[in-house]
């Protein structure tokens, strides 16, 4: 009986273990999946999180790239309208400033309703809400120096519109009441910065110079020469004669000279300069341009005239050598008055006549002494010199048959004759 008994209990010992183990198994399986699911969460949080710092960032560009947009259209603005007639910009506004008029009116009524009428959804307020958090964050610098820098830009740019719209908002009486540029002598186109610069003992102008001339030309209707210094300066264009001319030139960028042919044999030309300077490259093609040689060179002589003192009166020694030549005299039998010379020249053009320096006889001599000469020789088809200075003159080629040279622009020579000095180059005349 006992040992039947044994048998008996062994069975439900053993369902009592089994059950003990299926509730310790579904305990654990249920663990494991909280787990599970927990670390699910996390994971979504995480690129929640992630999404959100990347939108912020998104929205942070956006709004900046905006900013920048508005200021951009702002300045727009403001330039078209200080563009626009004074007509049309008394009628209304800008288009653009109707809409953000518009806005601003819409916002100043929702803010005016009461709370219990408002029905803008809760959604709305939050998306609100985030979206002037982000904007915050967004303009929130990571340093102070970058605050400081940020606002300075602000108030900077808040200077200009406030200024730009003090220009387009001045009454039409105010801007009437700005001055142009006074004339001193209109019928030479002088102003009062010319005539300041003559008495104030500064250097010439080509107002200046041009003004003498013109009076020049004036009282000598058949005298040669007498241009404009700007375009022969420029172009090399000369629209005179050239026999018996009387010009002042431009050279170096900062001297005046008088250069003519008067007296001379052909294909030379006399130079009166002050301070006796080596012919430039920019005397030599200025002088070519003038004389148009068929020769393969020219002469230059260099008068021996009186030398400035000082470096701001070139221009005044040059017209009165022009004065002189113009009436028949020779500049180099002459010693000029220096410090009368400004006081005469502003006289001259008062008056609209010129006339001769104040200025006394050197000891006689029967014929003009050359300080120095010097022969130029000219190539190519425009008959100029070879020219460092000027790049349109700077590089010759030489034709292999007739052995002319040619100047790079005049002739179109490729860039391959002067990167192999052995290529051999034909122009155009000895290619046909």
């Amino acid at each position: 009986m006992q040992e039947g008994r044994k048998k008996s209990d062994t069975p439900e010992k053993e369902r009592r273990e089994g059950s003990e183990i299926l509730e310790e198994e579904k305990q654990w399986h249920a663990i494991s999946q909280e787990e599970r699911e927990m670390s699910v969460t996390l994971e979504e949080v995480r690129e929640s999180s992630m999404m959100s710092e990347a939108n912020g960032r998104k929205r942070s560009c956006m709004f900046e790239e905006g900013e920048r947009k508005r200021i951009c259209m702002s300045e727009e603005e403001e330039r078209e309208r200080s563009l626009m007639p004074e007509e049309v910009r008394g009628k209304g506004e800008m288009p653009q400033e109707k809409k953000m008029n518009g806005m601003l009116e819409e916002k100043k009524e929702r803010s005016l309703i009461p709370e219990e009428k408002s029905e803008v959804p809760q959604k709305e307020t939050e998306m609100s809400g985030m979206l002037e958090e982000e904007e915050e964050r967004s303009w929130m610098p990571a340093k102070e120096s970058e605050k400081s820098e940020m606002l300075q830009e602000n108030t900077e740019m808040s200077e200009m519109f406030e200024e730009e719209k003090e220009k387009t908002l001045m009454p039409e009486e105010e801007k009437n009441n700005i001055a142009p540029p006074q004339y001193w002598i209109k019928s030479l186109l002088l102003y009062e910065v010319d005539r300041k610069t003559l008495e104030s003992g500064g250097w010439l102008s080509d107002a200046h110079i041009y003004a003498a001339s013109k009076l020049l030309k004036k009282k000598h209707p058949n005298q040669n020469g007498l241009q404009s210094t700007l375009p022969l300066w420029h172009n090399l264009k000369w629209k005179s004669p050239n026999t018996d001319f009387v010009q002042i030139l431009y050279i170096c960028g900062n001297h005046w000279v008088c250069a003519s042919n008067i007296g001379c044999p052909p294909n030379t030309c006399n130079i009166y300069d002050s301070i006796y300077r080596n012919a430039s490259s920019s005397l030599t093609t200025q002088v070519a341009a003038i004389l148009k040689t068929s020769e393969h060179c020219f002469s230059i002589n260099y008068i021996n005239v009186q030398a400035q003192s000082g470096s701001n009166d070139c221009g005044l020694f040059s017209v009165a050598f022009a004065t002189a030549l113009c009436s028949g005299k020779d500049p180099s039998r002459y010693l000029f008055d220096q410090r009368a010379m400004r006081e005469h020249l502003k006289s001259c053009l008062e008056k609209g006549v010129m006339s001769d320096s104040p200025a006394r006889h050197r000891l006689c001599r029967q014929t003009t002494y050359i300080h120095c000469s010097q022969k130029v020789e000219v190539h190519c088809k425009c008959r100029l010199p070879w020219a460092k200075d000027f790049t349109k003159f700077g590089d010759l080629a030489q034709c292999e048959s007739c052995h002319t040279w040619f100047h790079h622009e005049c002739a179109n020579i490729p860039q391959k004759v002067f990167a192999k000095p052995s290529y051999a180059w034909k122009c155009t005349s000895c290619q046909h």
